[in-house]
Parts: C-alpha cells; sequence; structure tokens
C-alpha cells in the first residue's frame, strides 16, 4: 500500500522516530534507522514512504503498517538452530569463493 497524503497523517521521518518504542535505555530509534528502514527495510518489510523535494516523509498510518506487518514476520518466523546457521554461513563462503575465483 502507498502512501495517501490527501487521507493520512504525514509526519517527518524525525516526528516518526518519536512513534516507535522506547529502546532499554529509555531512547526512541535514531532518524538514521527510521531512513533505513524505509529504504533497505527491516526483516523483509519496509516503511512506506513518499519524497517530495528533498524531505522524506511518511505517515502515522505507514508506521502503524509497518508494526503490524514485521509483527506478522515475527510470529510466523521459524527459529533457525545452530546446525543450520552454520551450514548457511558454509554455503556463503563457497559462494563467495567461487565468485572471487571466477573474477579471475
Amino acid at each position: 500500500m502507498t502512501i495517501n497524503p490527501l487521507q493520512e497523517q504525514l509526519v517527518s521521518l524525525k516526528d516518526a522516530a518519536k512513534l516507535f518504542p522506547k529502546n532499554a535505555r529509555g531512547k526512541h530509534p535514531h532518524v538514521s534507522a527510521i531512513y533505513r528502514y524505509t529504504s533497505h527495510g527491516c526483516r523483509g518489510v519496509a516503511l512506506e514512504s513518499m519524497q517530495a523535494g528533498s524531505v522524506r516523509s511518511t505517515s502515522r498510518e505507514a508506521v502503524a503498517r509497518f508494526f503490524e506487518r514485521l509483527s506478522s514476520v515475527l510470529c510466523t518466523s521459524r527459529a533457525v538452530t545452530t546446525e543450520q546457521s552454520h551450514a548457511i554461513v558454509d554455503e556463503r563462503q563457497r559462494m563467495l569463493k567461487s565468485s572471487v575465483q571466477e573474477a579471475r
């Protein structure tokens, strides 16, 4: 879903950070983390945003949708065992080695 600026309450990324829960130290996430959520996402879920000139904004509703989608991803994901984690690392190392050898 995309942000509808006529129907949703737009907020700057700085103000959006204040909508996120505080961490163990009692601080909201830094604005750079919110920007990262809009560009790269978190656990495969991106925070919807819009660019108006040089200003990137999101909406209160988009933050709520982000939390909903992120929660559903976390609830449905299964834990990876240590053996599976080692297998994944080994496979990625093999892929990296083969790509380096091909580049030569």
